[in-house]
């Protein structure tokens, strides 16, 4: 009893230092010290009756239980209040994560974007570099081709002219060097654009490393949702503690139980089919190292035939210096020399037909080396899509892992709560028993049964907003199969890719084997040369033999001319009609004057065209660079459009944030006024209660100044007694009395036994009602379904806006792409028109040329004849030969 007076008076110390609290505090606080004060007084009364001391005990007992409940009571709603703040603070911590992950993905997106945006630029910028690189391959191959020409028309026009045009060769030479510095332009160009090249490289490299972080944050943004959503599936498995909800729960763990054994056998499948690709790239990068040897393997080989070539061309250039030291020698011998000059003509044209083969031969390793790199980019990016693939399956297996784990906390607090409804099955069965002989409180009870079946209605209601959330939760599921599917037809479209690599591998070693048999062909065109060169030497020590012999003939022929020098005077008739036959020959030499006139004026005219058509290419580069220009601007256009549409979507995601804002103040105002209904209907009930144990503690006090009343009457008629002398005193005892007296003990035993029952009854029942009002103010809390319903809409939403804008922007870049093609186009027709009529001139200017050099052959000598100072040595010699070979040397 010391013990709880200490207790009452710490109640009453802590209720003055908190200043009151409340006023259910208040109340209840100078309630139990009215009630301590009457124990009190009834306890003291107690030890002085004697007759009472039997109660005192039991009623100890009784007040002790009361004090008891109410410290309980005290430590729940304590507990009540702390598990309250601590969801709370749960859901706005989940609300904050919720909102970060937002963000991150919008982040994610705009980057993505950004980097599909570069990528197409760069594909762009590669496409302009290879036409702008076959455009400056084909000048090159036209400027060849005019220094070949010009070169030869120089020769042709130094063969048959004594005195050389030097105005022609300075306009030749000041043309080749406005073409060298073209070419210069152009190498300058290039070297931009491979700097421009690898400034955009650098910046797509610092993209893909900004993009590492942001998943790095989203992965760790990802585990903290995770914790966070276990310790929130924790307490909500700690407060679900109705029958109905377990059954629920079971349904929904068997679904899953199937998605799960879905996404296992698709998990395996993927794994499979990734499994696959990867040998199969590794199958395709072993050919690619097996081209890149056979490419080097066939570098090697034109660089020794380049070295074969030169050495071929230094031995020629030697052979040359013999050729014109011999023409130095034999002055006399023109015509014959003028063959060998001929073939030697042949001889390098076709060494120009091998260097054009050559060129064209490293043009098409260039263009496979482009190719390679290509293939190599391009097997590059299988393999990153490989990478994501890889990361998309490590994130699903560990989505896998989270739900089995999930699966197992579940199945724990299934085993929990059957254990629980045991125990409550255990409780109700003894309930049963006690029910009959407690009838008025079976009337309570049943009263109290009629409410929680409102509240099972109200239950009932709750679970078919949980089976929405179960349909919804079914949604979520389809959706993530179609994103896989979507992820099978990405490995699809990636096998289509590697089959295409696989074809242009083909295509590659094909063209490899024309290029070998290419090399073999020129290796015997360059053995026959070697031969050929070898013949003409052979030739030219039998042409020095002969002219050896022809100089002692000649000797010879000097003795016979003193000879016939007598016959001189016979012949002059001869030489009259020779002389006649001169003058026709000068008169067609006339002709043929003004014919090579005519010719140069064509050459004029040609070189005139030239420069015209010179200066329409410059025009048409012009036109390039200006069209280059537009399309900068138009980029620049495009990407301030880019940038308000940015902005754009930054304003509207202030506005969902103040939108999302303002619905968690309803959210809290609504949860606020769910709480002071909940507060209000607890009061209300409270004191109802304690109007009850008010009437009861009333009747006990009646009852007990009866008993008194009893008591005293009683002592004061054994004390005075009335009718003395008339009564006689017996011995012995009422044995009624005794017997009422026991009877009265064991009510009394009964009815304490029955008023600890209630009390634990009673006790109970409040917990559960409290467990009752935590459930309903934890579900109150939490969303319903129609907010999933509004998320749902406005991600889709939010996906069809993304799916509009990407379609727009690929009608841009069609747009762009279209107009750029019909440029291209143009300017491809109108180079084809300009090749055209360069090749028209061109063929108009070959035509006189052609024509000059059918003239000397009409007028070649026999090639047997050999004529020097008029006399032929291998034919015997007649009159006529003699005068004709005089009047020459004349």
């Amino acid at each position: 009893m010391m013990d709880m007076e200490m207790n009452a008076d710490m109640e009453r110390e802590e209720g003055s230092e908190t200043g009151g609290g409340s006023n259910e505090g208040s109340s209840t606080g100078s309630m139990y010290c009215t009630l301590e004060q009457n124990f009190e007084q009834i306890r003291n009364a107690m030890k002085n009756n004697r007759a009472l001391e039997s109660y005192e005990h039991e009623y100890k007992r009784l007040f002790e239980s009361l004090y008891q409940s109410h410290r309980s009571e005290d430590e729940l709603t304590k507990k009540c209040k702390t598990l309250q703040e601590e969801v709370a603070e749960g859901m706005n911590k989940i609300f904050d994560l919720e909102k970060k992950v937002e963000i991150g993905e919008m982040n994610i997106e705009q980057l993505k974007n950004e980097i599909i945006e570069k990528k197409k630029h760069t594909d762009i910028i590669h496409v302009r570099e290879q036409k702008a690189q076959e455009i400056i391959e084909n000048l090159r191959i036209s400027i060849a081709k005019l220094t070949e020409e010009i070169n030869q028309k120089s020769k042709q026009l130094s063969t048959e002219e004594q005195l050389p045009p030097t105005q022609e060769k300075d306009g030749l030479t000041k043309e080749n060097e406005r073409l060298l510095g073209e070419v210069d332009a152009l190498k300058q160009c290039l070297k931009n654009a491979a700097n421009y090249n690898q400034e955009i490289e650098e910046k797509v490299n610092e993209t893909e490393e900004k993009i590492k972080s942001l998943q790095e944050t989203i992965d760790q943004q990802n585990n903290d949702m995770l914790k966070v959503q276990r310790e929130r599936e924790k307490t909500q498995s700690e407060l679900d503690n109705l029958y109905e909800k377990f059954i629920i729960r079971s349904t929904e763990l068997q679904t899953v139980d199937e998605a799960y054994k879905e996404m296992q056998n698709n998990a395996l499948k993927q794994e499979q089919l990734l499994s696959d690709q990867v040998m199969e790239n590794e199958k395709s990068q072993k050919e690619l190292h097996k081209v890149t040897q056979q490419v080097m393997s066939m570098k090697k080989s034109s660089d020794n035939l380049q070295i074969k070539i030169t050495q071929i061309e230094k031995e020629l250039n030697d052979k040359s210096r013999l050729i014109k030291d011999l023409n130095k020698e034999m002055h006399g011998k023109q015509k014959e020399l003028e063959r060998l000059n001929l073939e030697k003509e042949n001889t390098e044209s076709k060494l120009t037909k091998e260097r054009n083969l050559n060129m064209k031969t490293e043009e098409n390793l260039k263009r496979n080396v482009t190719i390679l790199k290509n293939s190599e980019s391009e097997v590059a990016g299988l393999t990153k899509c490989i990478e994501s693939d890889k990361k998309t399956i490590e994130k699903l297996n560990r989505f896998k892992e989270t739900a089995s784990k999930n699966i197992k906390e579940q199945e724990e607090i299934i085993m929990k709560l059957n254990y629980e409804i045991r125990v409550f099955e255990q409780t109700n069965r003894r309930m049963q028993t006690t029910e009959d002989e407690m009838t008025a409180a079976a009337n309570e009870m049943r009263r109290h049964i009629k409410k929680l079946e409102t509240d099972k209605n109200k239950c009932v209601i709750e679970t078919q907003e949980l089976t929405v959330k179960v349909k919804d939760c079914v949604d979520e599921l389809k959706l993530k199969r179609l994103e896989i599917a979507d992820y099978q037809k990405r490995l699809h479209e990636a096998d289509n890719r590697f089959r295409q690599h696989q074809t242009v591998f083909d295509n590659i070693r094909a063209e490899r084997n024309s290029f070998k048999k290419n090399l073999l062909l020129v290796q015997e065109e360059v053995v026959e040369l070697k031969a050929k060169a070898k013949n003409l030497n052979l030739e030219i020590n039998v042409l020095k033999d002969q002219l050896a012999i022809k100089e002692a003939d000649l000797m010879k022929q000097e003795f016979l001319f003193n000879k016939l020098e007598k016959e001189k005077d016979g012949l002059k008739v001869e030489i009259t009609n020779i002389r006649i036959n001169m003058s026709n020959f000068r008169e067609e030499m006339e002709k043929m004057k003004q014919e090579e006139k005519f010719l140069k004026k064509t050459l004029q005219e040609a070189d005139l065209t030239i420069i015209k058509q010179t200066k329409e290419i410059e025009l048409i580069m012009n036109e390039r660079d200006i069209i280059g220009t537009q399309i900068v601007r138009r980029n620049d256009e495009i990407s301030l459009q880019y940038n308000k549409m940015q902005i754009l979507t930054e304003t509207l995601a202030g506005g969902e944030k103040q939108y999302t804002q303002r619905m968690d103040e309803i959210r809290t105002l609504k949860l606020e006024l769910k709480n002071l209904k909940l507060r209000n209907a607890a009061l209300e009930k409270h004191t109802s209660s304690l109007n009850d144990l008010r009437d009861a503690v009333s009747h006990l006090e009646r009852n007990l100044n009866k008993e008194r009343l009893k008591v005293m009457a009683l002592e004061e008629e054994v004390q005075n007694p009335l009718n003395i002398h008339r009564w006689r005193s017996l011995e012995g005892t009422d044995p009624d009395t005794f017997e009422l007296l026991k009877k009265i003990q064991i009510l009394q035993k009964r009815i304490v036994k029955m008023s600890t029952e209630m009390i634990n009854k009673d006790k109970k029942i409040r917990e559960i009602e409290k467990l009752y009002t935590n459930l309903r103010k934890v579900l109150a809390k939490q969303p319903g379904p129609e907010i999933l319903v509004h998320l749902n809409k406005t991600r889709r939403a939010l996906r069809d806006r993304g799916n509009k804008m990407k379609s727009l922007v690929a009608e841009l870049n069609m747009a762009i792409s279209t107009e750029h093609k019909f440029e291209i186009d143009k300017i491809k027709k109108e180079l084809n028109i300009t090749k055209a009529k360069y090749f028209a001139q061109k063929k108009k200017n070959l035509k006189p040329l052609e024509y000059i050099k059918q003239i000397p052959a009409t007028l070649t000598v026999n090639p047997n004849k050999f004529h020097y100072s008029g006399f032929d040595v291998n034919n015997p010699t007649s009159k006529d030969s003699t005068i004709s070979s005089t009047v020459i040397t004349q």
